[in-house]
């Protein structure tokens, strides 16, 4: 666990600004419109607490394994590894999407200036929201984009995770040129409060979907093994968890 906070450390101080690693200068409007007040007696979904060394393990398109590992928390931001891809997500303290990036001496791949806001807390059913973002990349591209969102309702989402109660978060995004009207590109998140991030997730025509997770005790791996290990309290027998994946045990 030293180790982790040391690694998480030293990758938050490489973080770079937008002009040490090459990319334009320049942001968008960030939140541009969002419901403030929820309606009377509609129940409200809080952000999620995250701890280094939470794990989201996906399979894209039906094939590939993906893993994201919790590398650093800090107030204003979240840092996310891709294991095994040296690829890094990088999120604020909100969970919005500010960009992703490589390398040992960080460098950002693509950016969103100031954010994407995927999320915007507390969640409820019927909440609406929208951001206008510049998304750039090294190469001096940049597009002018507003994403609009709206968390449209509640549905049970069946994974090799586990069953989950979810909010589906509806995207609707277009490129914003002056002059000239482009197509809607829509996406859908199934977002799980129970596992505090995504659980299912439709984007161009890909789907990624949970195959497992590790966060503060609580672990879900697949359907065969939560058979064999009906769920319950979290309980650390043999280093693992009830649940399936291996805890960390080290509190150093």
């Amino acid at each position: 666990m030293a180790e982790l906070r040391h690694g998480a450390l030293l990758l938050l101080g490489l973080l770079p600004s937008c002009a040490a690693s090459g990319i334009p200068e320049g942001e968008g409007l960030g939140i541009v419109a969002v419901d403030r007040e929820p309606p009377k007696g509609v129940r409200l979904y809080p952000k999620p607490v995250w701890t280094p060394g939470d794990r989201f393990v996906y399979r894209r398109g039906g094939r590939v394994r993906v893993e994201f590992r919790v590398v650093a928390v800090e107030e204003d931001r979240r840092v996310l590894e891709e294991v095994g891809s040296g690829l890094v997500l990088v999120l604020d303290g909100e969970l919005r999407e500010l960009g992703r990036g490589v390398g040992e001496e960080f460098r950002y791949l693509r950016r969103m200036d100031p954010f994407d806001a995927r999320f915007s807390w507390p969640l409820w059913v019927g909440k609406k929201w929208a951001c206008d973002f510049l998304d750039k990349n090294p190469e001096g591209g940049i597009r002018r984009l507003r994403a609009d969102y709206e968390c449209e309702g509640k549905e049970r989402i069946v994974t090799a995770a586990g069953v989950f109660e979810c909010l589906r978060i509806l995207r609707r995004a277009s490129l914003l040129v002056p002059g000239r009207d482009y197509y809607e590109q829509v996406s859908i998140l199934w977002y799980a409060p129970d596992v505090g991030w995504f659980v299912r997730r439709l984007e161009e025509g890909l789907m990624i979907e949970l195959e497992a997770y590790q966060r503060q005790r609580r672990t879900l791996r697949s359907g065969a093994e939560r058979d064999a290990n009906p769920p319950g309290p979290a309980s650390n027998v043999g280093g693992r968890s009830s649940r399936g994946l291996p805890e960390n045990r080290s509190t150093s």
